[in-house]
């Protein structure tokens, strides 16, 4: 997911990591690990207390290479929760986004709720395939075109008053 928010292009990523159980190393009152008699690490098992964790990066984006981590967020989900990856999704990138500027915060959740528009669209298309005759299928695909830019010359309107906005205060 992208978006443009004040000067800078973003990029919106998420991770699902699930937890196992993790084996951590047991460590001398010297601070060094202890040792088996053939060389590994002793370790003791120490139970897992969550089931997963969704992170989400903000990295900013330069002709279409990260850059820099702006902001990251994470979200965590319980033993006895149950792990919903579009949750873990909102969670995370809200945590990301606490105590930033509300314009910032308006440009990032409207890329993440349309994120899924395109997709939608492209299903519609292949769909008409069987059900049009060429011209009604022209008709539609202009009519969705007409729609897309309607959407993308509103944000850009947004953007400009927005630039306006900071470049008078």
């Amino acid at each position: 997911m992208y978006f443009v928010s004040g000067e800078d292009e973003y990029r919106i990523t998420f991770n699902h990591l699930h937890c196992t159980d993790t084996a951590i190393a047991v460590i001398n009152e010297d601070g060094s690990p202890k040792f088996n008699k053939d060389g590994s690490i002793v370790t003791r098992t120490k139970k897992k207390t969550r089931k997963a964790v969704t992170t989400c990066n903000l990295i900013v984006q330069d002709n279409k290479k990260d850059t820099e981590i702006r902001l990251s967020g994470y979200s965590e989900c319980g033993l006895k929760d149950n792990f919903d990856k579009e949750k873990g999704r909102k969670n995370s990138l809200a945590d990301a986004l606490k105590n930033i500027p509300r314009e910032f915060r308006e440009d990032a959740w409207a890329a993440y709720f349309d994120r899924h528009i395109p997709s939608i669209e492209d299903q519609m298309i292949e769909n008409m395939q069987d059900m049009y005759s060429a011209t009604q299928k022209e008709s539609i695909k202009k009519a969705l075109d007409e729609m897309i830019e309607s959407r993308e010359e509103k944000r850009r309107e947004k953007n400009r008053k927005r630039e306006e906005v900071q470049s008078k205060g």
